[in-house]
């Protein structure tokens, strides 16, 4: 499980480092989650043509080559961040999995996909498209205890595949911000007003100080997790700082050095959402091209698509009580380019209207009922 945890960080590392090159420059608050990544990764890994083509695709991202393996830690590490639900804390990772109701899901693909990932496995038919998705909605919405109320909106019947990976956290501060006020924030674009969080008395934390930077270790009430804040001391570091916080090991390290002690201590209060494109990290990790020749043979029998998306969306909140976390990554199969071309048309306006027969040969047209709609009675 001690080589797992590393495969974890290093992914996490390498996937960070290319989030913050492709994003140098611009101003826009950033956040992903890896894991959630690497869940749906599995899955996809899991359901590939043979053992050899899924070991090679974890490979590629840094794994142990065995699934078997990789599955059993991936089992275990989602058991051991779910046991930091207690209290007022939660922490819950599901997996869903919906196909278009032609397909059909291999049976040995359902049982490891339960057993080892928690999946929930549900169908839709074109034809009844809505409903079909207000009941995969409401699933979703019954599984996260309603964290997650609309799981997918924007569908077309092209999509014969989809995975999502739903991760979600609330934990309470160890030590809670006692009030906000606000005061001066120094971005790069130079001072904004921002709330800043204070407490009334200097707190015990773990933390380290050098000549380039400060690091913070925030607790959570009664959970292995832990919220982490390293800013160097001038803006003018930040690459420095950044490229060595992201290199290998140095964060541990770093955590390492931390002195536990008194600190008074000043927070921003944050929110935000970010949503990013695997393809930004696909290629970095090398998987790119396998990606692109895909084959989900032990997923899903008779099945062809055109093309895999998978995209993610993250909402970070920090605040005086504590911090809430939520992503939600998914992986799209299309089989088609689907409905590009839509004719919009909205009748309001007086228009002519029949009720017709039609022959066989739809040639003929026999208006039944006809008439003229002018608009309401006034």
């Amino acid at each position: 499980m001690k080589i797992f945890n590393q495969e974890l960080i290093n992914l996490s590392l390498r996937m960070f480092n290319v989030t913050l090159s492709q994003d140098k420059g611009n101003t826009k608050n950033l956040a992903v989650s890896p894991y959630s990544f690497s869940q749906v990764l599995g899955l996809l890994a899991n359901g590939t043509t043979d053992d050899e083509t899924s070991n090679k695709f974890l490979a590629k991202m840094g794994f142990e080559p065995n699934i078997s393996k990789f599955n059993e830690n991936s089992m275990n590490f989602n058991e051991n961040l779910s046991s930091n639900t207690k209290n007022n804390n939660e922490f819950f990772v599901k997996n869903f999995l919906l196909h278009r109701d032609e397909f059909t899901i291999n049976e040995d693909f359902k049982t490891l996909s339960s057993n080892f990932y928690n999946t929930k496995i549900s169908s839709y038919s074109p034809a009844n498209m809505i409903k079909d998705l207000d009941n995969f909605n409401n699933l979703v919405a019954n599984e996260t205890k309603n964290v997650v109320k609309e799981a997918i909106s924007d569908f077309s019947s092209n999509i014969c595949l989809l995975i999502m990976n739903i991760l979600y956290l609330k934990q309470e501060w160890l030590t809670k911000f006692n009030f906000c006020r606000v005061e001066d924030f120094t971005s790069f674009s130079g001072k904004v007003k921002q709330e800043m969080m204070h407490q009334y008395e200097v707190s015990k934390y773990n933390s380290y100080e050098d000549d380039k930077m400060i690091a913070i270790l925030m607790r959570y009430k009664k959970s292995n997790l832990s919220f982490v804040a390293v800013m160097p001391k001038n803006i003018e570091d930040w690459d420095e700082v950044t490229a060595k916080i992201c290199s290998k090991n140095e964060l541990s390290y770093l955590i390492s050095k931390m002195e536990y002690g008194n600190v008074n201590l000043t927070f921003p209060k944050f929110n935000y959402e970010y949503e990013s494109n695997f393809s930004a990290y696909s290629k970095d990790l090398g998987i790119d091209s396998m990606l692109d020749s895909l084959k989900l043979n032990k997923l899903i029998t008779y099945f062809k698509y055109e093309n895999l998306r998978i995209k993610q969306k993250v909402i970070i909140d920090v605040n005086e009580f504590g911090t809430i976390a939520y992503a939600k990554t998914i992986a799209l199969c299309t089989d088609g380019p689907g409905p590009r071309n839509v004719r919009v048309m909205q009748f309001n306006k007086p228009f002519l209207w029949f009720v017709i027969n039609q022959d066989d040969n739809f040639t003929c047209s026999t208006p039944i009922f006809m008439g003229k709609y002018l608009g309401p009675k006034k």
